[in-house]
């Protein structure tokens, strides 16, 4: 039967442990599990055993130690986060939102000296206090800030910033060097890692994923929100990008579910980012749909109208089959470029060559413009 670990006395409260059993059953050591607060002095730490029996541990078997906290603070949302007491996190303090508010009620340091202050714009850092606190450096809105006295115009620092509040000052020893972070994920393919994912911020790529479907994008300068988006031909991705922002800490959890493309989605997939077929990728002003129906995989070009027979011809790529005219794909006429007119399957201006050229080309498309009006024609293509 495991015992269970009772701490009492000492001064404090909270404090919780459980014991260490080896393959014997034997207690081979006890692990504290909440440190507990306000410990003056060795606590009594007992095991009980079923049955009421009871094992009092010696006090040379006690050691106290400082209750310190290596990581770091953010704050994140809207709303007053209000710090008193001495703080013992000795790692970074961070302000992105909302209002951090150093108010101590006890003497001593606020934040520990060898670690950095960010603060970004909508956050702000109240130093509640008359007193001086020194850290190593800091960073507003990701950019190191020069070594120096620093607060709030009504602290009269010799440097101030809007960020600052109160009648604290920050001594800040050095001047930071560039910040930069990464972002990291996975990508999964029907619950499982999929393999040969890069992820663009836009400027930097990651390697590709392994097996287990991991990237992570390094040497992400802070300060800046960004567009992630995976690539891999073949396959589409939910969400198709992400917006990341990145505040001074490594960004994590950024994942993507990736679903084998076909038809259009698979096209977009390798050649328009998987934007949208009445989009325009790559800017070359033929949309994405009609690029696909022609099957260019870089820039495309709109044709244009024969000067003689009047007769403007798009060219099919085979990846959409004659089959689906008028339900993928349909030319439209125009006078005004204003209001646009289906033309109907049967209209002897219109052209459909799939009939004598088989897939994969499976023909071309064309129509005659005749008269006065129409003065315009156009492709308007929706793949499914």
């Amino acid at each position: 039967m495991t015992p269970e670990v009772y701490v009492s006395g000492g001064g404090g409260s909270g404090a919780t442990a459980i014991p260490v059993l080896n393959d014997a059953g034997q207690v081979t050591a006890i692990t504290v599990t909440n440190p507990g607060l306000g410990y003056t002095s060795k606590p009594t730490v007992q095991l009980w055993y079923n049955g009421g029996s009871s094992f009092t541990v010696a006090p040379a078997d006690i050691t106290m130690s400082l209750n310190a906290y290596t990581g770091g603070l953010t704050k994140q949302g809207l709303g007053t986060l209000t710090l008193t007491g001495s703080n013992t996190y000795a790692g970074d303090t961070l302000v992105q939102n909302g209002i951090l508010s150093l108010s101590p009620t006890v003497a001593g340091g606020y934040l520990a000296d060898g670690a950095d202050v960010k603060l970004y714009t909508g956050g702000i850092l109240d130093l509640n206090t008359g007193a001086t606190d020194t850290v190593r450096a800091l960073y507003i809105n990701g950019v190191p800030q020069a070594a120096g006295e620093w607060g709030s115009a009504a602290s009269l620092a010799a440097n101030q910033s809007a960020l600052f509040t109160g009648l604290g000052k920050l001594n800040v020893t050095t001047t930071g060097g560039v910040l930069t972070y990464s972002i990291s994920g996975k990508v999964t393919l029907n619950g499982v890692g999929l393999a040969g994912v890069t992820v663009s911020d836009g400027t930097r790529t990651s390697p590709a994923t392994a097996s287990d479907g991991i990237y992570t994008i390094t040497g992400v300068p802070d300060a800046a929100t960004y567009t992630v988006t995976p690539s891999l031909s073949g396959y589409a991705f939910t969400p198709a990008s992400a917006s990341v922002p990145v505040m001074g800490v490594n960004v994590t959890g950024k994942n993507f579910t990736a679903a084998v493309a076909v038809g259009y989605a698979s096209w977009a997939a390798t050649n328009a980012g998987s934007q949208a077929a009445n989009l325009d990728y790559n800017n070359d002003g033929v949309a994405n749909g009609v690029a696909y129906f022609m099957n260019v995989t870089g820039l495309a070009t709109n044709p244009a109208i024969n000067g003689t027979t009047k007769k403007v011809t798009w060219p099919n790529g085979g990846n959409i089959n004659s089959d689906q005219y008028g339900i993928q794909f349909v030319v439209q006429t125009s006078s005004d470029l204003q209001t646009w007119t289906n033309v109907l399957v049967g209209d002897p201006n219109l052209i459909n060559t799939s009939a004598v050229v088989s897939p994969p080309s499976d023909g071309e498309l064309s129509y005659t413009l005749t008269g006065a009006s129409p003065k315009f024609a156009r492709l308007k293509v929706t793949p499914n």
